[in-house]
C-alpha cells in the first residue's frame, strides 16, 4: 500500500506540487474506507449517517463501467463524435476514465473532477493511478470548483472552440445531482464567457491592437494606477455606472459629494456633470470611439479630475484629457501587450473585467475604499438600457415570439440611427431590390426559388437569432459570404453553410465567417459594399436585434428581463466581490441583484457617511498631470520594427519553399507547422501582437484544429490540416505587414 500511494503522490507532486502537499497533509477520516468487490477488485465506500455508499459494484466494477461507459456513448453517440474535449465528474477507482478514453480516442484534452479529496486519498493508497495522472492531455481538479477553477485552469482555454462532453460517474449520477447541476452551469457559463471575449475581439482586436501603438507615448509617461493602492484606506468610495435608475439618485449624490470619492464609468459623465456633479475619477476602457465624442468636444471640463485608463483605450480619450492620466494594466502577463511590458515591467495586472463599471469597483478596492457604493448599476433591461443622457445607450422594445421574448433596440439617444436599427437595415435593403435580382441571375436562375424554400423553412430558427432582419438581408448575407456551393434542396445548401462554417445547427451566425465578396463578373458599388460593412456589424454584434432576453432576480426575489451580457457582467461583479472579500453596497430600487451588494436606500446612504468628510481636491493631491514624453519608447520601437522585417523575410522564404514542385502535403504541412512553432519561440512578443490583429482568423484556425477527422481517410485529413495552417501563415504575414506600417508610424 504506502509503495503505491508514494508512486501516486510523487506522479501528482510533478505536475501540482501544491496539490500533492495538501493531500499529504489531508487527515484522513474514519468513514472513508478501501474494500474489494466480491471479484477482488478495488472499490471504496464511504459511511454516512450509519449507511455505506460504495463507489463501484460490489461484484465486478470493471464490468458496471464498461456497461456505463457503452450506455454513455449510445446515448449521447453524435456528441461523442464531435468531442474534442470531455469533463469527467468523479473519479473513483478509474475504471469509467480508462473505458472513456479507450473508447472516445480522439480526445484533446481530458479534465477530471474529484470533488472528495479525502476519497481520492483513499484511492491513492490503493490504486495505481500514475498513468492517469502523468499522462499529458489529463488534468485533475480536487476539491470544490468554481469559475476561477476553469480560468485558471491551462487545459479548460479552448472549450468554447471544440465539442465539450461531460462526463459524469455512475455514483456522481446516483448520489449528487445538485453538484452535477452546479458544474454543468459552470461550464456553461465559462463557455460563454470564452465567447463574449472571442466575440469582442473580433469587433475590437484591431481597434484595440492599434490603440496600444497610438498609446505608447502615455505608456512611457503616464505612471501606472497602482502608485496610487492603499493610499485612501478607509476613505468611503461611490462608484457611479450608466444603468437607467441613475437618474434617480443624482439629487442624493449632490448631497453627498462631499462625503466620498467618486468615481465614475465614463458613460455616465455626461450625466454628471450636466448635474452639477464633478467626480474625481474616471474609468475608461473602451476600444472605439463612439462614446468618446463628448470628452474631445468639451476637454476643458477633465481638468483637475484624474483619468484611469487602459492601454487599448480610444487615444482621442487620452489625448484630449487636460487632467492628470494613470494607466491600469489588465489580463494575464503572458498575453500582456509588449510595451506594456517595457513600460511596466514588475506592475501587478488588474484581472480581465467586462465592464468599465467592473473597472471602477476594482480601483476603489485597491485604493483602499470602505465602504464601497455601486449606483446606477442596474444590469437589466426597462425601457431603456442605459441612463437617459447617458454618451451610450438604446431605447428598448421587448418582443414575445413563440413564448419567448427578446430584446428589440429602437435607436440611440442621440437621436443618431443606429447600425442596429431594424427600420434602417430594411431601408438599406429596399434600395438594392434590382442589384439583388441581378446577382441571383447572374450565379443560377433557380437559386432565387432555393433561397425562398429555404428560408421558409428555417426562418423560425433565424428570426430570433438575426433579430426582425428581412428575407432581402437573409440572402444578402448568403451571397455576401465568400464561394458557397449552389445545392439541390434547401436542406443541401443548409449543410453546406454549416459546413463552411458560417452558421450552426441552430441557424446561429458564427463569427468567423468570410465577408469578402466574390463579384462573378458583377460590378458592385461602393454604396453596396458598405451596405454589406453594415450587414456585418450587425450579426457579429454582441448586443443583435432579437437578443434572447433572460430573467433574473432582483433583490425583491422578483425575476426581471436582462440580456445575457449584463448576466455575466453580473457575474463577474459577484466573483470580484467574494474574492476580495469587499464590504459592497448597491444603491438601487430596480436593478438585478448582485450578491455580495447589499442593497440600500438613499437615507442609509447618507446615515452610513454622516461622520466622513473629504477635500476637494483629495485626489489631484496625490497626482500630477506629466508631460507626454515619446522619446523612451523611440528605442524599443526601433528594435521591434527591426525584428518584424526579419520576419517578413523568413515568410518569404517559407513559402518559396511550399512552392517547390513535386513537394507533397504532408511535407508541406509539417514545414508550415514547423515554421509556426518557431515564430512563438522565435518572435513570442510579436506572435503575441499579431494574434490580436487577427482575431477571427486565429478562432477559425484553432476551431479547425480541434475538429475530429476521425472517419476521414488520412489523405483528405492532411489536405485539411495543411489547408487551415496555409490559412492562418497568410493571416500571420498579413498580420506582421500590419505591425510593419503602425510601428513605422509610431516611431516617426
Amino acid at each position: 500500500m504506502k509503495r503505491i500511494y508514494t508512486q501516486n503522490i510523487s506522479a501528482l507532486a510533478s505536475k501540482y506540487p501544491a496539490l500533492a502537499k495538501s493531500l499529504d497533509d489531508l487527515a484522513m477520516p474514519s468513514e472513508y474506507q478501501y474494500v474489494a468487490a466480491k471479484n477482488g477488485q478495488p472499490n471504496s465506500k464511504v459511511t454516512r449517517d450509519g449507511k455505506d455508499y460504495y463507489y463501484h459494484s460490489t461484484y465486478d466494477p470493471q464490468k458496471e463501467s464498461s456497461k456505463y461507459i457503452q450506455t454513455y456513448y449510445a446515448d449521447h453517440e453524435q456528441q461523442c463524435l464531435n468531442a474534442a474535449f470531455a469533463i469527467v465528474i468523479g473519479l473513483g477507482c478509474g475504471y469509467h476514465v480508462f473505458d472513456l478514453i479507450n473508447k472516445v480516442t480522439w480526445l484533446r484534452e481530458l479534465i477530471i473532477i474529484e470533488p472528495d479529496m479525502a476519497l481520492f486519498k483513499t484511492i491513492l493508497n490503493h490504486v495505481d493511478l500514475t498513468e492517469l495522472i502523468s499522462h499529458q492531455k489529463i488534468s485533475f481538479v480536487l476539491g470544490d470548483v468554481n469559475l476561477d477553477t476553469f480560468r485558471n485552469l491551462h487545459a479548460a482555454q479552448w472549450l468554447n472552440l471544440g465539442g465539450v462532453i461531460i462526463v459524469p460517474s455512475l455514483f456522481m449520477t446516483n448520489y449528487a445531482k445538485e453538484y452535477l447541476d452546479k458544474v454543468n452551469s459552470l461550464v456553461a457559463e465559462f463557455i460563454q464567457e470564452k465567447d463574449f471575449n472571442a466575440r469582442t475581439y473580433i469587433k475590437c482586436g484591431r481597434p484595440m491592437l492599434e490603440n496600444q501603438f497610438k498609446n505608447i507615448p502615455f505608456m512611457f509617461s503616464c505612471p501606472p494606477v497602482n502608485e496610487l493602492f492603499g493610499k485612501f484606506e478607509g476613505v468611503p468610495c461611490i462608484c457611479i455606472a450608466s444603468g437607467p435608475s441613475l437618474n434617480d439618485y443624482l439629487e442624493d449624490l449632490k448631497k453627498i459629494r462631499d462625503k466620498a470619492i467618486f468615481i465614475c464609468a465614463d458613460s455616465a459623465f455626461k450625466v454628471l456633470i450636466e448635474n452639477g456633479i464633478k467626480p474625481d475619477i474616471v474609468t475608461a476602457i473602451d476600444p472605439l470611439p463612439g462614446k468618446f465624442k463628448y470628452f474631445e468636444e468639451n476637454s476643458h471640463l477633465t481638468k483637475d479630475i484624474l483619468l484611469v485608463a487602459g492601454t487599448t483605450t480610444y487615444p482621442g480619450m487620452l489625448t484630449s484629457w487636460q487632467g492628470p492620466i494613470r494607466i491600469m494594466l489588465q489580463g494575464s502577463k503572458q498575453f500582456g501587450f509588449y510595451f506594456e511590458d517595457v513600460a511596466y515591467p514588475c506592475v501587478e495586472r488588474f484581472p480581465d473585467f467586462h465592464t468599465v463599471a467592473l473597472s471602477s469597483l476594482m480601483i476603489a478596492d485597491k485604493l483602499g475604499g470602505n465602504p464601497i457604493v455601486l449606483v446606477g448599476q442596474d444590469l437589466c433591461l426597462g425601457k431603456t438600457d442605459h441612463v437617459q443622457g447617458a454618451s451610450i445607450g438604446k431605447r428598448i422594445e421587448i418582443l414575445q415570439i413563440n413564448g419567448k421574448y427578446y430584446a428589440r433596440p429602437l435607436g440611440s439617444f442621440s437621436g443618431n440611427r443606429s447600425i442596429k436599427d431594424v427600420e434602417y437595415v430594411n431601408s438599406l435593403i429596399s434600395e438594392y431590390q434590382e442589384l439583388r435580382k441581378k446577382w441571383l441571375s447572374t450565379n443560377d436562375d433557380n437559386l432565387l426559388p432555393l433561397l425562398e424554400s429555404m428560408w421558409d423553412e428555417v426562418k423560425v430558427i433565424l428570426i430570433p437569432k438575426l433579430g426582425y432582419l428581412t428575407y432581402d438581408a437573409f440572402c444578402f448575407f448568403i451571397l455576401a459570404c465568400s464561394t458557397i456551393v449552389f445545392c439541390n434542396n434547401p436542406e443541401e445548401l443548409w449543410n453546406e453553410l454549416i459546413l463552411k462554417g458560417y452558421i450552426n445547427s441552430d441557424g446561429k451566425i458564427l463569427i468567423d465567417y468570410d465577408c469578402r465578396i466574390k463579384k462573378n463578373n458583377l460590378d458592385l458599388d461602393a454604396k453596396y459594399s458598405k451596405f454589406i460593412s453594415i450587414l456585418s456589424n450587425i450579426i457579429s454584434y454582441p448586443i443583435i436585434p432579437g437578443e434572447p432576453v433572460l430573467l433574473v432576480k432582483d433583490y425583491f426575489d422578483q425575476n426581471i428581463p436582462t440580456l445575457s451580457t449584463f448576466a455575466l457582467y453580473i457575474r463577474a461583479f459577484e466573483s470580484y466581490i467574494a474574492t476580495a472579500n469587499l464590504h459592497v453596497y448597491n444603491l438601487t430600487s430596480r436593478g438585478a441583484r448582485i450578491n455580495g451588494a447589499i442593497r440600500v436606500s438613499a437615507n442609509e446612504i447618507k446615515e452610513l457617511l454622516t461622520s466622513y468628510s473629504i477635500s476637494g481636491d483629495l485626489i489631484t493631491n496625490q497626482v500630477k498631470v506629466l508631460s507626454k514624453i515619446t522619446d523612451n519608447a523611440t528605442e524599443y520601437i526601433t528594435q521591434v520594427l527591426y525584428r518584424c522585417n526579419c520576419l517578413d523575410s523568413e515568410f518569404a522564404n517559407i513559402i518559396e519553399k511550399i512552392k517547390m514542385p513535386g513537394i507533397k502535403y504532408e511535407e508541406k504541412y509539417s514545414l508550415l507547422n514547423d515554421f509556426r512553432g518557431e515564430i512563438y519561440r522565435s518572435y513570442p512578443e510579436i506572435a503575441r501582437m499579431i494574434e490580436v490583429h487577427i482575431p477571427a482568423e486565429l478562432l477559425r484556425y484553432t476551431k479547425n484544429n480541434f475538429k475530429n477527422y476521425h472517419r476521414s481517410d488520412s489523405g483528405e485529413i492532411i489536405k485539411k490540416k495543411y489547408a487551415n495552417e496555409l490559412r492562418m501563415l497568410l493571416a500571420v504575414q498579413e498580420g506582421n505587414k500590419f505591425m510593419i506600417v503602425k510601428l513605422e508610424a509610431a516611431s516617426g
